[in-house]
């Protein structure tokens, strides 16, 4: 798979700095890095190509022509598959902010850190080809195979479990403690009996996740921080919790 990268930076010597330090030390197989000066140029290219829609944007908040954030949100409705990592200098300002219509994977504050950027776009390669893995279910009625993104959560009821993907659900005998260890690292367990997709996720509140389709999963007490570590883990705070209060509020 080659790593589709795209800059959206008006300053052209930092996104060339950046460009530069991804080439020479990313070292993923197949790497390809563009800048946009202009983001609008690079919405233009995603509606007349929907194919070369970008696995990852590195987004500049604070642009002097165009709000970064805006702009982030316009190229996840042309491609909810495209990660957002935003960069700025004022964290503080931006980090409530950042989750208006976007999902972002990041923030990652300047002066870039070189390991926390490269850390960010390894975690999202791997993301990206897990997606594209499978999943065999064993069903009732038979064999499925579906893919990893597509099962937002799994619940137990009574002795079955349910795997909820997309639309659809499939029911099978089993318990959620003998499937938590061979699912994918995506997977997390936030209640005694649910396990969720953490790429499902749009919103975490204090006692439960809103999925994408609108349904609220609880957190139990006894998995509230490890689901929180993992959430942020996931979507890439790890590093700037450290900095700022960033709310998913």
């Amino acid at each position: 798979m080659v790593m589709n990268i795209c800059i959206c930076d008006e300053n052209l010597l930092a996104a060339s700095s950046i460009k530069r330090l991804i080439e020479e030390k990313c070292h993923l197989p197949d790497l390809l890095v563009s800048i946009y000066e202009n983001p609008h140029q690079l919405i233009d290219e995603m509606i007349e190509n929907a194919l070369s829609a970008p696995h990852l944007v590195l987004m500049d908040i604070a642009l002097n022509s165009f709000n970064g954030i805006t702009l982030a949100a316009h190229i996840q409705s042309l491609n909810p598959e495209t990660k957002i990592v935003f960069i700025s200098g004022y964290e503080k300002r931006y980090s409530q902010m950042i989750f208006d219509n976007v999902s972002p994977s990041g923030l990652i504050i300047k002066p870039v850190d070189p390991t926390i950027l490269i850390s960010a776009i390894h975690r999202i390669f791997l993301e990206v080809n897990q997606k594209q893995q499978q999943v065999t279910i064993k069903t009732s009625m038979g064999n499925i195979t579906v893919s990893v993104n597509s099962i937002l959560y799994i619940e137990s009821f009574k002795r079955t479990l349910i795997y909820h993907i997309n639309n659809d659900t499939y029911t099978v005998y089993d318990k959620l403690d003998c499937v938590e260890n061979h699912l994918a690292p995506c997977f997390i367990r936030c209640h005694k009996s649910y396990i969720v997709n953490l790429g499902s996720i749009v919103k975490m509140d204090t006692d439960f996740l809103l999925i994408c389709n609108g349904t609220k999963i609880p957190i139990s007490k006894k998995y509230k921080e490890i689901t929180r570590e993992h959430y942020f883990k996931y979507k890439g705070f790890e590093y700037a919790d450290k900095r700022t209060d960033i709310s998913t509020e």
